[in-house]
């Protein structure tokens, strides 16, 4: 019997300006499946990095925020 493959998800450090930036490079690429753009959006809502992005990427979270496939932004960032 075969092992069921493992699917690597991409992670991207938005505390790095680099890791948002290689986020919008495979999205605009079309490198992430539904999931991952889900979960990349998240990330740029979550840290306010959408508010800096032109409309399409602005459009399109509010596209998923209307879906009920993103949250409202949650604070993200170390607890003092």
């Amino acid at each position: 019997m075969k092992e069921p493959k493992m699917i690597e998800t991409k992670y991207y450090d938005f505390e790095t300006s680099m890791g948002a930036l290689q986020g919008i490079m495979d999205y605009e690429d079309g490198n992430m499946d539904e999931g991952e753009v889900v979960d990349f959006f998240q990330g740029l809502v979550n840290t306010g990095i959408i508010n800096h992005l032109q409309g399409s990427y602005q459009r399109m979270a509010m596209a998923l925020l209307q879906s009920g496939m993103i949250d409202k932004p949650r604070y993200v960032g170390k607890e003092e």
